[in-house]
């Protein structure tokens, strides 16, 4: 997807009943986080474009809570809640959502490693 392009345009309503349309939830939570990791490091270029949240807000959900790593102050998670949350609406209150490895000069070195850590200790467990 273009970074400009409505990355909704072809849904119209969403069935939080429907597995299709949860999958797409997820998916989108964690594509909104890695666009809000993209959007900081264009932040801290200079630059003020921000993507991130129509790739929650569409789904109703907003941003709670970045998780921050703290060596390097990246965005690698999220928790998002649900905004119209009733009896007639189920599904989640909260999702949180990982933004999984950045091949970007800012984020690739500590991504690998924690991803080498995941490796290391589920093989161990």
């Amino acid at each position: 997807m273009s970074r400009g392009r409505e990355p909704f345009s072809n849904l119209t309503t969403i069935d939080r009943n429907d597995d299709s349309h949860r999958r797409s939830l997820s998916a989108s939570s964690v594509k909104g986080v890695s666009e809000r990791e993209r959007d900081r490091q264009v932040e801290l270029r200079g630059g003020s474009e921000t993507l991130a949240p129509q790739w929650w807000e569409f789904f109703n959900f907003k941003l709670v809570n970045e998780l921050v790593n703290e060596d390097d102050e990246s965005i690698f998670g999220a928790i998002l809640e649900y905004v119209f949350p009733s009896a007639t609406n189920p599904g989640p209150g909260y999702v949180i959502a990982f933004r999984g490895t950045l091949f970007k000069r800012e984020t690739w070195k500590r991504d690998l490693e924690s991803d080498f850590a995941i490796i290391l200790y589920t093989s161990s467990n």
